[in-house]
C-alpha cells in the first residue's frame, strides 16, 4: 500500500516537471511555431501517462521482488 502510494506521487510530481519544463526544452531544439505544437500534443499524453508508467514500475519490482516470473512473464 505505501509502494503503491509512493509510486503515484512520483508519477503525479514526473507529470508536474515534464509538464512545467516542457516549454523552456523544446525551445531548445527549434522554433518553429507548428513543430512546437505538434511535440506539445505528444508530450501531453506523454505527461498524463506518466503515472500509470510509475505504479507499473512498482508492481514489476514487487513481483520480481518475490520471485513470481510466472505471473510477470503472463502479464508481459
Amino acid at each position: 500500500d505505501v509502494l503503491f502510494q509512493i509510486g503515484l506521487l512520483t508519477g503525479i510530481c514526473l507529470t508536474a516537471i515534464l509538464g512545467v519544463s516542457f516549454g523552456s526544452l523544446a525551445t531548445l531544439f527549434t522554433q518553429d511555431l507548428e513543430v512546437l505544437q505538434v511535440v506539445r500534443t505528444g508530450v501531453l499524453f506523454v505527461s498524463a501517462s506518466q503515472p500509470f508508467n510509475a505504479l507499473a514500475y512498482v508492481f514489476d519490482g514487487l513481483h520480481y521482488g518475490v520471485s513470481d516470473f510466472p505471473y510477470a512473464a503472463l502479464s508481459m
